[in-house]
């Protein structure tokens, strides 16, 4: 994906390129799976859209590989800056085996499942030419429920996880996309 081709290039096809970006952009932050802060855009496979992980499972659903189809123009285009990575977090929610349990052991089994969440939504990404290097995946566990930041402790955990809407909602991934603008620039601003 070439956003700053050589010179006015073909101005067509970069005009409907920018055109594009800029819809799919629009669509994204309409969308509240994704959120931009000053270079960041968090993109994330939860509940919303039916894309979480089913319980105890980490291969990505087909909704969730479409899904990530469907964002791979926008992570195309931020390959292009310089500082441009992507961080994955795997979560899960407070069960095991299809009941809560803090236990250390559930604690471990939920922590390597959510890395292997990560390591799916990763994979995917490498196989659409996504530079592996560029990518860091990690897995959280139950430690993050949705809508903290920071580590919970037993209390907070326990109320995120409080019933089966909450429980899916923290069974998701994060795809935090670094080092990128938004602010797509116009054919205009473009400098040769």
């Amino acid at each position: 994906l070439e956003v700053d081709g050589k010179e006015a290039g073909d101005l067509t096809s970069r005009e409907a390129l920018i055109a594009r970006l800029t819809l799919l952009i629009g669509q994204l932050k309409e969308a509240s799976g994704i959120a931009e802060k000053a270079g960041l855009v968090l993109l994330t496979l939860a509940d919303q859209n039916s894309v979480a992980f089913r319980v105890s499972q980490s291969t990505l659903s087909p909704d969730q590989r479409e899904r990530l189809a469907e964002n791979l123009v926008l992570i195309k285009y931020a390959r292009t800056f310089p500082s441009f990575e992507i961080q994955i977090t795997g979560h899960t929610d407070d069960t095991w085996e299809g009941k809560s349990d803090h236990s250390d052991s559930s604690r471990k089994k939920n922590h390597d499942l959510s890395l292997k969440r990560a390591e799916a939504v990763k994979q995917f990404l490498v196989d659409h030419q996504i530079p592996a290097d560029k990518i860091q995946a990690e897995g959280r566990g139950m430690l993050w429920p949705a809508g903290v930041t920071a580590e919970a402790d037993e209390a907070m955990i326990s109320e995120r996880n409080k019933n089966d809407s909450a429980r899916q909602a923290n069974r998701r991934v994060e795809v935090l996309i670094k080092g990128v603008d938004l602010n797509v620039p116009t054919p205009q601003d473009a400098k040769p």
